[in-house]
């Protein structure tokens, strides 16, 4: 920010995240971008306003792309986006294990002294 007075910062996968209000500078342009639902849950206790704005869409929908300035230089940060695609391979692990074996499993098969 300091090297980019006034650029833009897009938050991928906001949820409630507080960066902009914990670190606003006075000139730092934010996009919020968010699935329907969370910006809904975002406004409640976080309102947009005109450095800060909200964006009702998926961050995979490459049209939040649409919103952003032509020339202002650009940050951007996927935190929640990491959470989201943690919590969905942990739920596919399940399924994945099932269809084919762990290292470990295959360790143990193949030293059984050990396992």
């Amino acid at each position: 920010m300091a090297a980019h007075p006034g650029g833009t910062v897009v938050e991928l996968g906001c949820g409630l995240e507080t960066q902009f209000q914990r670190i606003d500078d006075g000139r730092v342009h934010w996009l919020c971008v968010d699935v329907p639902q969370a910006i809904a849950v975002r406004e409640r206790f976080l309102p947009p306003s005109e450095r800060c704005r909200h964006l009702a869409m998926s961050a995979l929908d490459p049209a939040w792309t649409d919103h952003l300035p032509a020339s202002a230089p650009l940050f951007v940060t996927a935190q929640g986006q990491q959470q989201i695609q943690a919590v969905e391979r942990s739920q596919k692990a399940p399924a994945r294990r099932g269809q084919r074996r762990s290292a470990a499993e295959r360790f143990r098969e193949a030293n059984p002294a050990v396992g």
